[in-house]
């Protein structure tokens, strides 16, 4: 009973603080910046060529890649600052591109088909609560070398910041289906992706067993028995066509 009555206790405690947290106001600017910090945090997550902010002028320390390369058997030759995992493929066609999980460098079908989606369909529901601060490359940014919310210098280009990365996704996503009878669902592994906690660029220049592409392409999940992937993927790349057919439509189509 004791047990129960401090249980209790703490799940009152943790109720409470939640309301108190819940009930400061926060400003119109500040829920701003955080739509601004949640958005662009997909383009951290771009895998590829980029651009990707986040690692757009990475290069590991040469102290770091001799460790890697003789603890883990990197290759140095192939880093690529700013980009990773650029040969990602089946045969001729490329699989380049798309948003890495969160933390891993893989692209994993069901978290990566669904968060397309229901980011694309909150903007479908209601447009007018998503802003326009950036570009597609992060131009702006880029030229000013302010990446602050504060600074302004995102350098706007008339389409909201959200279709900005969703278009990143669906590039990717029309790769994941060449024809009607083939789907990719998911590129890289996750066992050996985990063996190492190191940038993409970093990574990519591992041996696949070490979750890199130094002997080449990673491997990849192909039609598989599944129906929740590839219906997420059709609808986002559906619903994408109507809404950014005003923006662009030749990508639209």
């Amino acid at each position: 009973m004791k047990r129960i009555y401090t249980l209790l206790s703490i799940t009152l405690l943790f109720i409470g603080g939640s309301l108190d947290l819940l009930s400061q106001t926060l400003t119109t600017t500040e829920y701003k910046k955080a739509c601004w910090m949640t958005t662009r945090m997909y383009g951290g997550q771009r895998s590829g060529n980029g651009p990707n902010w986040l690692i757009m002028t990475h290069t590991p320390s040469t102290a770091n890649m001799t460790s890697l390369q003789s603890s883990k058997g990197a290759d140095p030759s192939q880093l690529q600052p700013g980009k990773c995992f650029t040969k990602d493929a089946d045969g001729a066609n490329s699989l380049v591109g798309g948003w890495v999980d969160c933390g891993d460098h893989v692209k994993f079908g069901q978290t990566m088909f669904y968060s397309a989606y229901t980011l694309l369909k909150g903007y479908d529901a209601f447009p007018h609560g998503y802003d326009d601060y950036y570009s597609y490359d992060y131009a702006g940014y880029v030229n000013s070398g302010d990446w602050t919310f504060e600074g302004n210098k995102g350098g706007p280009n008339g389409i909201p910041d959200i279709l900005d990365e969703l278009k990143y996704q669906c590039e990717f996503f029309i790769k994941c289906t060449p024809n009607a009878s083939t789907f990719y669902s998911q590129v890289g592994e996750g066992d050996p992706d985990h063996l190492n906690w190191v940038t993409s660029v970093a990574m990519a220049t591992l041996p696949k067993t070490q979750g890199g592409q130094k002997e080449g392409p990673r491997g990849f999940v192909k039609n598989p028995n599944d129906a929740s992937m590839p219906s997420f993927c059709a609808a986002t790349l559906a619903l994408m066509s109507r809404v950014y057919k005003k923006f662009d439509p030749a990508f639209a189509a």
